[in-house]
């Protein structure tokens, strides 16, 4: 723990773990975003089980890119893609966005 925190990565694993954290507030809040837009909440629910079902190769696939581009990098590319997740989501105005969103979720 120490040496974790005099090189500085801990300080800044913390920071990005924190941020990237957000994902479950997103999750969490997108119930309340579909219900806006009219879906029921059998359409929530079966979009839930979607982003489960498509995140999981994601995830691989993510794993496979920390391998290649390095672990930091693809944190980054995962923050960045919920920077433009939550932008878009303020934008929301339909059934097909809130799917559009669902997937990209579950892609990052």
């Amino acid at each position: 723990m120490q040496k974790l925190k005099s090189t500085g990565k801990f300080f800044v694993f913390t920071g990005i773990f924190l941020l990237y954290r957000r994902r479950d507030t997103i999750i969490s809040m997108s119930t309340a975003y579909g219900a806006d837009v009219g879906l029921s909440a059998t359409d929530m629910i079966i979009a839930l089980l979607a982003v489960q079902i498509v995140a999981a190769p994601f995830a691989m696939l993510f794993g496979s890119l920390a391998k290649k581009f390095g672990t930091k990098t693809m944190l980054y590319a995962g923050i960045c893609i919920y920077i433009f997740i939550c932008t878009y989501a303020f934008f929301m105005k339909t059934a097909v966005d809130f799917w559009i969103l669902a997937m990209l979720v579950a892609t990052a």
